[in-house]
């Protein structure tokens, strides 16, 4: 019987010569080169995002449309919007865990889908315009980057 102590491969008495445990040994080094790891001709690891044109902070608020219904909360909410490497955020309302998330194009358009909610839109310099798509509360957003992202 062969177990495993210490990192070294143990025999027990009259079960294994020492050339079978040194063989053990040798195949056990050999795989765990097979592990992987930077430098080693692997794949590489997951690299960030590159910066796009429109990363940063952005705030701003979002206005009930006409008509909406009186269920739809306060007539103006204030969010803040982070894009890190072309990908936007949008934690929009934390009661019902609707978090938005996308790619911005290289043209600086955005569709988000949160469940069956919407949020699109478009930067442009350093102002974002945008609808939070619903049924019964849709709302025009008008954001402006407060802080560029670090580089």
């Amino acid at each position: 019987m062969v177990w495993f102590a210490s990192g070294l491969f143990v025999a027990r008495e009259g079960s294994m010569t020492a050339q079978h445990c040194r063989v053990i040994l040798a195949l056990g080094l050999l795989l765990s080169g097979c592990a992987g790891g930077p430098g080693d001709g692997s794949a590489p690891a997951a690299q960030a995002a590159a910066p796009s044109n429109f990363d940063g902070t952005w705030r701003g608020s979002g206005r009930l449309n006409p008509g909406s219904s009186f269920n739809c909360g306060a007539p103006e909410l204030t969010r803040t919007m982070e894009v890190r490497g072309g990908t936007a955020r949008l934690d929009y309302e934390i009661r019902t865990n609707t978090v938005f998330s996308g790619t911005v194009g290289a043209d600086g358009t955005l569709q988000m889908q949160s469940g069956n909610r919407t949020f699109r839109g478009r930067f442009a310099g350093d102002s974002f315009t945008g609808q939070y798509i619903h049924p019964t509360c849709p709302r025009e957003w008008s954001m402006q980057r407060v802080a560029a992202a670090p580089r």
